[in-house]
Formats: C-alpha cells, structure tokens, sequence
C-alpha cells in the first residue's frame, strides 16, 4: 500500500552515468535536475560531465523527513554492502511504500534537522487548510461565540 501523500512531497532520486551514480532528495526534480545538468551541485560534480547525466529513479514520499531517510539509507548501504548491491535493491524498490517506510524507520534514525522540517511541512499544511476556509468560518465562530454569550 503507498504511503498517504501529502501537500508537501518531497522525492528522492538517483542519476547515473558511466562514472558511477549519486543519491539526492528535493521538492523540485525539474530545477534540481537542471541544476545537477548546469554543474551547480558539488556533489554530483564527481560524476564528471553533467549534460550526460540521467535521471534513473525517483520516489515520491509523504515529506521531508521520509525521502532524507531514504536517501541517507541508501548511502549507508552503498557504503555497507558496495555500489553493485546497492543498485539491485534500488532496482527492487519501484515505489515508496509503506514497507519501505517501515524499514527506513527502523534502520536509520531521524535527525533533528529532518524532525524539524517535517514540522514545518505541518505547519504549512495547516496554514494551507486555514486559508482555504476563508472569512466566513471566522464569522460563523465569532456568531457562535455570542449567542453562547447571549445565553448567559
């Protein structure tokens, strides 16, 4: 079952070319993609040249804190059990499910950073929400607000 998406998705992504490929997370594959293209992200710069860049997987998650995780997941495993291995898992894993975020969880802790920016998603959303119920809500709790006075 894929995770419940929310209005804040953040993607997790692999690029490859014959060098080797490297591992990034953000909320806007296009620009991100265009910008490892332009040579502006150092560490794809150890890829060599960046026009021959291809963009080979992405996951979607729910938030911030999820696609770091899975990001700093597969960088340890990389490290843990080599570049070739790390590829065929990667190659098993078509979506972000919630198996794969069961597993995430529990193999690799939440950093601050990542706690706080899943915060910050939350907030956003709610602000979101509150805006979309617009003047008329104030009012009508502002209405109830005085008959319950007016009852008093």
């Amino acid at each position: 079952m894929p995770a419940k998406l929310h209005r804040h998705q953040y993607y997790t992504y692999v690029l490859m070319n014959t060098q080797g490929y490297y591992v990034g997370m953000s909320n806007n594959i296009p620009r991100r993609f265009g910008e490892h293209q332009a040579g502006e992200c150092q560490g794809s710069q150890k890829l060599g040249r960046p026009l021959e860049l291809e963009l080979v997987w992405i996951w979607t998650s729910p938030g911030f804190r999820l696609s770091s995780k899975l990001e700093r997941f597969i960088h340890r495993a990389q490290r843990e059990s080599g570049t070739d291995h790390v590829l065929q898992v990667i190659d098993t894993m078509p979506i972000y499910t919630q198996e794969l975020q069961d597993l995430i969880d529990a193999y690799m802790p939440t950093t601050l950073f990542e706690r706080q920016m899943e915060l910050h998603d939350q907030i956003q959303e709610k602000h979101s929400q509150m805006k979309s119920w617009g003047p008329g809500l104030l009012e009508s709790i502002r209405e109830a607000q005085q008959r319950d006075q007016d009852l008093t």
